[in-house]
């Protein structure tokens, strides 16, 4: 490959963030949509991005072998030298180690940026942050004319991935007295409204509500942040099997969202709850009656029944 011109290179301030030698995943809770394709050519042209936006999470896939001249092919990262008997993919250029491990890499925004361990499938990945600019791509070699071929670059979007979450009840809980009934929804805006009932013995919509916010209801909660509370009196409830449903309505090109979590409404054992305990103890307080945490009984097994509003 008659390596004959050593450039010289200015260095350039990075527009964007790398963050880290990528795996094939964006941060937890967030999935990659694909952006844009580039063609990165062996011959030292420079490939261009659309812009980026400032702040949003990037996956870049670099992928594929060129080939540099002389028996030389290589990747993002490494190369191997087939005329020398025996080489393997390396990181410095067999024959041409004394230009260091930059040779034939794949620079992003004018960098030099770590790649991480050779792939034997020849496919990189780097997590990055946008910068609000278009970022260039462009292999570094000393003598071009002689090579040929492409690598490709994949730019992958990291999006939030629009879910939600039942926290309370538990799955078949058994429960009584004030019940709290919680959940999360998980997106990128925080606009969304939410429907939400309690319904007697099913999960089906319109059937047997006793609580929420549609089919005529129109009980108290908090919605702040995607995070949802609402607390019912469970007292005058007939007893038996019961389903919160959670359905955050979605925006334009949302998946739809509903939840359902089945629990048990029991007895009641008047002051064997923890507040009933509690007071039974001279514990005071404006809040015992209405925690939803104290209007449960305390683990059988426990001495925490005996210990209750006692000092050590």
């Amino acid at each position: 490959m008659n390596k004959k011109l050593l450039f010289s290179i200015i260095p350039i301030m990075l527009l964007l963030a790398v963050t880290s030698v990528g795996a094939e995943s964006c941060p937890e809770g967030m999935v990659k949509t694909h952006l844009e394709t580039l063609t990165v050519q062996a011959t030292g042209e420079v490939a261009t991005s659309s812009v980026l936006d400032s702040g949003t999470e990037y996956l870049l896939k670099a992928s594929g072998t060129a080939f540099a001249g002389d028996t030389i092919d290589f990747d993002a990262k490494y190369s191997i030298t087939n005329r020398i008997s025996g080489d393997t993919w390396t990181d410095t250029v067999s024959g041409y180690t004394s230009y260091g491990t930059d040779l034939l890499e794949l620079k992003v925004d004018d960098e030099f940026v770590d790649w991480g361990a050779y792939d034997a499938g020849h496919i990189y990945w780097q997590n990055i942050t946008g910068g609000g600019v278009s970022i260039p791509f462009q292999i570094y070699d000393i003598y071009y004319p002689n090579n040929t071929g492409s690598l490709t670059v994949d730019i992958y979007e990291c999006v939030v991935e629009r879910s939600a979450k039942i926290t309370s009840p538990k799955e078949d809980e058994e429960v009584s007295g004030l019940v709290s009934f919680d959940a999360i929804l998980y997106d990128d805006d925080e606009d969304d409204n939410v429907q939400w009932a309690v319904r007697k013995g099913t999960c089906a919509a319109g059937t047997n509500t006793v609580f929420g916010n549609v089919d005529g209801f129109n009980d108290d909660y908090t919605w702040t942040n995607n995070v949802f509370n609402a607390v019912a009196d469970t007292s005058g409830w007939e007893l038996g099997e019961y389903c919160f449903i959670f359905n955050p309505t979605e925006g334009s090109g949302e998946e739809n969202i509903r939840l359902t979590r089945e629990f048990v409404l029991v007895e009641q054992i008047v002051g064997q709850t923890k507040a009933g305990i509690l007071k039974e103890s001279g514990v005071s307080g404006k809040g015992i009656d209405t925690a939803p945490g104290l209007q449960k009984p305390f683990n059988p097994k426990s001495k925490a029944a005996e210990r209750a509003g006692k000092k050590k």
